[in-house]
């Protein structure tokens, strides 16, 4: 035989080697598993969840739209008058004692803060809600 017939036919005869050269490839597991993209589907679920959240509470608390909602009117109003939150819960109290229907009406009745004419489950916060007349209608 020739050289060059020799050369060809020697990985011919080694063909068997070859064969068992892909063994190790066989047996390997695909390039992803849903175990592994079980964190990454959760984080995206998180961060869908507060964006939700956070979208929300800036559509609740726009203050650019306009609103026929009585209880967001109350909620702006207590944060333009700057109530802390103990006083805009003692509002809300008022509120719905002297005017349920529209909490905001509050805010421009002054009469309603005077002691006589509390109503008896918020007379012993007397002095709590004098203080707040004198912050609101001051």
């Amino acid at each position: 035989m020739t050289t060059s017939c020799r050369g060809l036919l020697l990985p011919v005869a080694q063909a068997e080697h070859w064969q068992r050269m892909g063994d190790a490839f066989r047996h390997t597991p695909p390039p992803w598993r849903l175990e592994g993209c079980a964190p990454y589907m959760l984080a995206a679920c998180l961060a869908g969840i507060v964006g939700l959240v956070f979208a929300w509470v800036l559509r609740r608390n726009d203050h650019t739209a306009r609103c026929d909602d009585p209880e967001k009117l109350f909620r702006e109003l207590c944060q333009a008058h700057e109530l802390t939150g103990e006083q805009r819960l003692l509002l809300r109290e008022l509120a719905a004692e002297v005017c349920p229907r529209q909490p905001a009406a509050i805010f421009l009745a002054p009469q309603c803060f005077a002691p006589p004419t509390l109503p008896p489950s918020l007379a012993d916060n007397h002095a709590a809600l004098r203080e707040l007349r004198e912050q609101l209608f001051a």
